[in-house]
């Protein structure tokens, strides 16, 4: 599991050789980056087990910036990481407040030992409004549902005739910039007959890789949520980060 789990790292220019030489050591795959923007992508964006941040970078980048870093509503580490000149830098966690030499804590995380649990949020994936129309193919028929939510990871189809718990069905997303079908299988059904909550039904997704369009487009609605701004555009300024392999 080593092996391959990444970890993203918040490390400015001038930082990038101490950090690179100790994380070449290390039996992790990491991203290096230089915009606390572009950490969060790649956190919200699911493809990582932590973030790290360079303290110095930090201080660089500046207070507001590194706040939406360490509340990002999510349950994942992230690591505020000193002393690397000293080739054994420490590694701090606040939520859950943890503080172990950047291996052991890596290591933990890659096993994923519930030590690194957020101590108030449990979702892994962030989830945000996304109106769209979307028909469900199930057993050779097309069924009519709307989309309240979704995350990189699933969705909640308002529909009046919900299929049932643990069937698989396919989704046609009709009102996305870009076509999208995939599978998935229904994890929560809420009946209409229930006076709570809206009649429809939570689905995961199967497939194993969602395209990259969808997972841009799920974390440019957030951003465009958090300025206050009109509908989400995708981003096409998503700069490919550095990588340091294990050495």
């Amino acid at each position: 599991m080593a092996e391959t789990t990444r970890f993203v790292v918040l490390c400015v220019a001038e930082r990038e050789a101490a950090c690179t030489e100790v994380l070449s050591k290390l039996p992790f795959r990491f991203r290096l980056v230089v915009r606390p923007r572009d950490l969060m992508r790649s956190c919200l964006e699911g493809d990582v087990a932590a973030a790290l941040v360079d303290s110095v970078s930090a201080l660089r980048v500046g207070i507001h910036e590194m706040a939406a870093i360490y509340d990002m509503g999510i349950n994942l580490p992230v690591l505020r990481v000193s002393g690397w000149e000293s080739g054994e830098p420490m590694a701090m966690c606040n939520a859950p407040f943890k503080k172990l030499p950047i291996l052991e804590a890596l290591t933990q995380i890659a096993q994923a030992d519930p030590g690194w649990n957020h101590p108030i949020y449990r979702r892994k994936n962030l989830r945000v409004p996304m109106p769209s129309r979307v028909l469900i193919e199930r057993n050779g028929t097309v069924q009519q549902a709307y989309c309240s939510n979704a995350s990189i990871k699933g969705v909640y189809l308002i529909c009046w005739d919900a299929p049932g718990m643990d069937e698989m069905v396919k989704l046609t997303f009709l009102d996305l910039p870009f076509p999208m079908s995939c599978n998935a299988v229904v994890r929560r059904q809420v009946p209409w007959h229930l006076p709570q909550g809206i009649p429809g039904c939570g689905l995961s997704y199967i497939d194993t890789q969602m395209p990259d369009q969808y997972r841009h487009w799920i974390v440019d609605i957030h951003f465009q949520r958090q300025t206050g701004s009109g509908s989400a555009e995708i981003s096409t300024d998503i700069p490919e980060p550095s990588s340091v392999l294990p050495s």
